[in-house]
């Protein structure tokens, strides 16, 4: 990579990474929904809503990963894992960012739980990890805080609040993590198809509306597509089911920045 590109990396990278992927991977948008189907469940639907874990019936891990924008020294990943019990659910959810001599990890734990047939609550606790070899490092509490509701059979919906603890801080956005909010509906006529949006508004930063289709064409096959408005991003993704693995590719299209190519594996102990 060009000397010049690396130095825009080092100085801008804190405030790109936080705008661009609201702490996650782009990769994980196709694979992480707010829904009711159990078949249609994975690991990372804690990274939209830490809320979604309770409808989940089995022990699950996965790893996405991705590299951003196709250049080798950028790269995104997220690891989650999650634990059901009787009444609720615990996450282990850990973001991980990497651009040249800059590196964001943010490890955290989840606990969400029912607390009525059709709601919801889920709160996460983490710990944000920033650093530029030979220049130095931050670190920062992060939180995130979730509600889900089933409003009927198809329809379920959801709100999140980022960093709440950062509302009334005056500090800069590179220094204090970014507050953020977002709402999410997703409708499921049926157990092969799925319509979500999330709408999510950062600190500092215009809204964003991530829109996409999911479609299982077959039991062992399913495809998404949708766009993102934050940089008139398109994406796509196919993933098959193994018995206990899925495996997805994932691709985003950035008119101006150039694809971002992503790779998925999950694990599920269902029998």
């Amino acid at each position: 990579m060009p000397k010049q590109i690396c130095i825009l990396i080092v100085f801008f990278c804190p405030y790109v990474l936080t705008a661009q992927s609201l702490n996650q991977t782009l990769s994980i948008t196709p694979f992480s929904t707010v829904h009711q189907s159990i078949e249609r469940n994975t690991a990372f639907d804690v990274f939209t809503n830490p809320a979604t874990i309770v409808n989940t019936k089995t022990f699950m891990i996965g790893a996405c990963s991705e590299q951003r924008f196709g250049q080798k020294d950028i790269i995104s990943a997220d690891v989650a894992a999650v634990l059901p019990t009787k009444n609720d659910a615990w996450a282990l959810p850990i973001h991980i960012d990497k651009a040249g001599t800059f590196t964001n990890n943010t490890p955290a734990l989840v606990y969400a739980r029912k607390i009525s047939s059709n709601i919801a609550l889920g709160v996460q606790f983490g710990y944000n990890m920033q650093s530029v070899e030979k220049y130095g490092s931050q670190q920062q509490i992060d939180t995130k805080l979730g509600l889900i509701i089933k409003l009927t059979n198809q329809l379920q919906t959801g709100a999140t609040i980022h960093n709440p603890q950062f509302w009334f801080k005056k500090e800069t956005q590179i220094i204090s993590r970014p507050v953020s909010v977002a709402w999410q509906v997703a409708y499921e006529p049926n157990e092969s198809f799925l319509l979500q949006t999330i709408i999510q508004k950062q600190q500092n930063q215009a809204v964003q509306v991530i829109a996409g289709a999911y479609y299982r064409c077959h039991k062992y096959v399913e495809v998404a597509a949708g766009i993102n408005s934050e940089g008139n991003q398109f994406w796509g993704s196919s993933s098959f089911i193994l018995k206990n693995f899925r495996l997805g590719i994932t691709t985003h299209i950035h008119p101006q920045l150039g694809i971002t190519p992503g790779l998925m594996i999950m694990y599920n102990s269902i029998k």
